[in-house]
């Protein structure tokens, strides 16, 4: 099992407002960035499972688009995962997430999302249309700034998210040195829904916690991201009474920032 999500905000639309130097949009920008992740199992109070991921993510800026009739700015993130345990050359898994997003006076929204795993016999292309759409940041984005997000959808969890603009601060991760980044702390203990485990066993997730950290720097976006998430599940084969626990620890850093080259365009058109 495999479950991590996050709000890469790194380009919206100018439909009705001015685009913030937070997110800002450059057809061809392309982000790289390294993961690490950590996934813990515990069933009755016993650990069950401990792995560590390695993951190089490349972020997109493909450019204007629509997506259910409404426009928006399409981005798109290539993902790759290495054999849990094992260094990243061994990569034994990858995916795209396109995300659709827009931007408006009141703050940047995200449309819609789709997964597109590459194989689809260890998990299906999955879709995820927001209405209302997803506020992942309010503006103007200044340190008084709280809103809620909305309903945020991971393979088949909802998650009720709500946000808040944490401050200034410089950082520091291996593409450079980014000075006043915006901080936007998100958080939920509203977690409902069910999640495909080994042998295709079905969990009830019965409560549980997310919550992230993210730095944005002005007129690069995101720079470094933290994400943490807790789950308490049921399952058919377990005891009555008895619980399993999965917590998730995702840190996210920017590595390299470029432009897509030309026989990249080439290949995306």
């Amino acid at each position: 099992m495999f479950l991590i999500a996050s709000l890469s905000l790194a380009a919206v639309s100018t439909v009705g407002g001015q685009a913030p130097e937070y997110f800002p949009l450059k057809i061809g920008t392309k982000k790289h960035f390294q993961a690490t992740i950590n996934q813990n199992t515990s069933v009755g109070g016993q650990t069950a499972m401990s792995v560590t991921h390695y993951g190089r993510n490349t972020e997109e800026v493909v450019g204007q688009s629509k997506v259910y009739e409404k426009p928006a700015v399409l981005v798109r993130t290539t993902r790759r995962d290495s054999i849990a345990g094992r260094p990243m050359d061994e990569a034994d898994y990858s995916y795209k997430i396109e995300n659709y997003f827009q931007a408006r006076p009141q703050g940047v929204f995200l449309l819609a999302n789709f997964n597109l795993p590459a194989d689809t016999s260890r998990q299906k292309p999955d879709s995820t249309r927001y209405e209302p759409s997803l506020q992942v940041l309010k503006l103007p984005a200044d340190s008084n700034a709280s809103w809620k997000v909305g309903t945020m959808k991971m393979q088949g969890i909802m998650v009720d998210l709500s946000a808040q603009v944490a401050g200034i601060e410089d950082v520091e991760v291996p593409a450079g040195s980014y000075k006043d980044c915006l901080i936007v702390k998100s958080s939920s203990s509203n977690i409902s829904g069910r999640l495909q485990g080994a042998q295709k066993l079905l969990m009830a997730v019965t409560g549980g916690e997310f919550a992230s950290t993210s730095w944005y720097a002005p007129g690069v976006g995101l720079v470094k991201q933290e994400v943490s998430t807790h789950f308490v599940m049921t399952a058919p084969n377990l005891p009555p009474g008895m619980t399993a626990e999965v917590n998730f620890q995702q840190n996210l850093v920017l590595t390299k920032v470029g432009m897509t080259s030309k026989e990249e365009k080439k290949e995306t058109k």
